[in-house]
This record gives C-alpha cells, structure tokens and sequence, in this order.
C-alpha cells in the first residue's frame, strides 16, 4: 500500500509524433495537445489533511478534504462529489464517506472501532471524474492503527522506535537513470542513483564505478531516501559498472549500455537561473530538433532549431514561474520525444507565510484557546486561504518535516 512519489510526464510526450510534412507541423500539434490540456482536459487532484499519521484504536480520524483543478491548484469546476474509503490491510473496504463540497474543500471523519485490527491501513480519495483515469492518481495515504495495552506508557507511540528496522543483508535494489533517458558515448552525463530498500533510507553506502577493465570512474554515497549521482563519460566500446560493498561483500551492477548516437539534456539551476544545455552526436547536429518548456501545459519555452550544430543552451529566469515541475522535452526532426528531464521550479516569490497570535502565552487546563492566523505574500501582503489545522501533543507524536504535505502531493506527483 505503499505510494510513492509520481513523476508522469503528459500521455503526448511519451508517444511518436510522425509528421510527414514540416516541423511547423510539429510545432503546431504539440501546442494543440498542451492547450487542450491545461483548457479541457485537465485532472483533478485531491488532497487529504489528517489530524496525524498514528491513531489508537476508538480515536478518530480526522481529515479536511480538498479538491482543486490539477492545473491551477483552485476549485475544481468537474465534480461536488468526493468519495473517502479507509481500506485495510487485505485490501478491503471497512469504512467510506459521501462528501458534498460548495467550495474548495470540505471535512469529514473514520471512527476507529475497537475491533479492528493494529496495523496499516490505506486512506484513498477520488471522484467519479477520477475514476476514468488511472487509479493511481487517486489521492491515497497510509496510516497506522495501534493497541496499547493500560500498561504502556506514552514512549511507546514514539515514531522513532516504531521505525526501527533490524540490519539488512540482502543485495541492495540498487538503479540507475541517466539524466536526459539515455547515456550516450562522448557525452557527459549525470546519473542518478536510488537504492530502492526501505532500510538503505537512513543507512547510507558508498560505492564507486568501474569499466569492463577495471579502471575507476568515480565514487559515490547515498544520503537519505538511498539518493545518489555520478558523472560519467562513456567511451566506445567500453562497459561500466557500480560496485558496493557491504558485509563483506561486493555488489557488481551493469549500468546501461550507451548508445553509440544520440542526443542530451543537462539542466542545473544557479541562482534564480535555470540553464539548459542541450548536446547531440548525431551527423546532422541539432537542424531541425525541437525543444520545448511546459509547467503543466504551460509553456515557458520553445525552440525550433534551424542550424545543424552539435549544442547549444538556453537560460531561463525563474523568478515569474510558478511552483511545480517543469517538463523539458527534446524532439527530434521525425517528432520523436528523443530526451525528456523534469526540473522542480521553488520561487521565493511565492512563498506564503503564516503566522499565529494566541489569546494568551500561559493556559490553564481545559481553558479554551483563541488562535488568530495570518497569511501573506512575500510583500507582506494578505493573501485570501483555505486552510486547515491540526493540533497533537509533542511529546507522543514527533512531526517528521519529510513527510507527504499538500505542497508535495499537488506539485510533485504530477
């Protein structure tokens, strides 16, 4: 029932674009595509905020629910109806909710019944709308339920210990993902690494690159989440692969083959810059390739290469974009998406920040609470919200700030 983060590029950067008459044409579709996108066929997104991750059995659960347009993050003109399940750990359906909602979000509740079981459970949200895309952009958070018996104190809720995990020996899922889809020889890449077993989140490992020969590339280490990256510029007729070593063991992994011609993405972002650097090897260079920026379905950038050189790069500021994924797509001159990357774009400027007065510094038990919140923009300005608060004690339940927000889930899973 785990989910992770989605990365999905729009259904039309991921087929052929076969244009048999002029790169116009191209040019022109695409645009048709991402306008009709963003205008008419754009997805919802839901998001539910819970009062916390970990409940006790006969506790409830509480959730503020919002559905918005996954373009523009405001309310979404498709649907009023939002369906809520809490799904169990076989995959049944214990508990749902009907929510009607007259404006951007709404709340509701799952009471906890003493006979169900401790364990994980699945909170999954969606509309009828929803339902004709795939269920994996239904809005789906994991919580867990515990039993804890009289005699337990509140040190066993701490979400550190419950985390735990004893030491793995197994062979890291170790993967590799070039920076622009593809290595190619002569070019210089930068790939990332992600170690896909739970227990390499916080144990980092080490590790370096060879060739077919042994000779050493470069070394790397994982930080959290089992992330790594290297730079490597692979030769003709050359094999490379990464070593780990662990346990007294060594780990061999076959990173891809190169391909012998091709074309690449490099994108970093310096300062309030983001530069994009594209190169090929290919005979006819560049001359008829298309590069295009979208943030969902947005474009920011497009360029219809006309000269046959072998690179070229683009700077682009980022301080008028809004928040979210940018997609960056290469096609060549068949219309064939030959390169894609996707940048996450963080603007100072639309940054909100919220503060909260109380009615009093020091309460006494019970003594009710008057809070009063503030929203503004980075010019001190109030900014019009729907928000959302929950209060837990700190001393039971530790707040992991890594944890899925609605940030993260709006922005960032597609």
């Amino acid at each position: 029932m785990k989910k992770g983060l989605i990365y999905s590029a729009l259904i039309f950067l991921s087929s052929s674009f076969l244009v048999s008459n002029s790169s116009e044409n191209l040019v022109d579709l695409i645009t048709k595509k991402l306008q009709n996108y963003s205008e008419v066929g754009w997805p919802e997104k839901v998001y539910l905020h819970t009062d916390k991750d970990l409940y006790l059995a006969n506790e409830t659960i509480w959730f503020s629910a919002y559905l918005v347009n996954g373009i523009t993050n405001q309310k979404s003109t498709k649907s009023a109806v939002l369906h809520v399940e809490l799904i169990n750990d076989k995959d049944s359906i214990i508990s749902k909710r009907k929510l009607y909602l007259e404006d951007i979000s709404t709340g509701g509740d799952f009471k906890i019944e003493k006979e169900w079981k401790k364990g994980k459970y699945l909170l999954r949200a969606y509309t009828n709308y929803m339902r004709n895309e795939d269920p994996t952009y239904f809005f789906k958070k994991e919580i867990d339920i515990w039993e804890v018996s009289k005699n337990e104190n509140s040190k066993a809720l701490s979400i550190g210990e419950l985390s735990e995990k004893s030491t793995n020996t197994n062979r890291p899922d170790l993967h590799f993902y070039p920076e622009s889809g593809y290595l190619v020889e002569n070019l210089t890449s930068k790939v990332a690494i992600k170690i896909k077993d739970d227990i390499y989140d916080k144990n980092h490992l080490s590790g370096y690159i060879v060739d077919n020969e042994d000779t050493f590339i470069s070394d790397f280490k994982t930080s959290d989440y089992g992330l790594s990256y290297f730079f490597i510029t692979p030769k003709p007729n050359k094999t490379y692969y990464a070593n780990i070593e662990l346990n007294d063991s060594v780990y061999k992994y076959k990173l891809p083959q190169a391909l012998p011609l091709g074309y690449n993405i490099s994108v970093s972002q310096k300062s309030n810059q983001l530069l994009i650097d594209i190169k090929t090897t290919k005979y006819e260079g560049l001359s008829g390739s298309y590069l295009i920026l979208h943030q969902r379905g947005d474009i920011l950038y497009e360029k219809l290469e006309t000269n046959n050189k072998n690179n070229y790069t683009v700077s682009l500021s980022t301080q008028d974009l809004k928040d979210g994924v940018t997609h960056i797509t290469l096609f060549d001159p068949k219309g064939k998406p030959v390169c894609e990357r996707l940048v996450f774009i963080e603007n100072s400027k639309n940054k909100a920040t919220i503060k909260i007065e109380k009615n009093k510094e020091i309460l006494a038990t019970k003594e009710k609470v008057v809070l009063q919140l503030y929203v503004d923009d980075h010019k001190e300005r109030s900014l019009p919200s729907h928000l959302s608060l929950s209060v837990r004690n700190s001393n039971t339940i530790h707040y992991n700030s890594n944890s899925q927000n609605i940030k993260t889930w709006l922005l960032l899973n597609f």
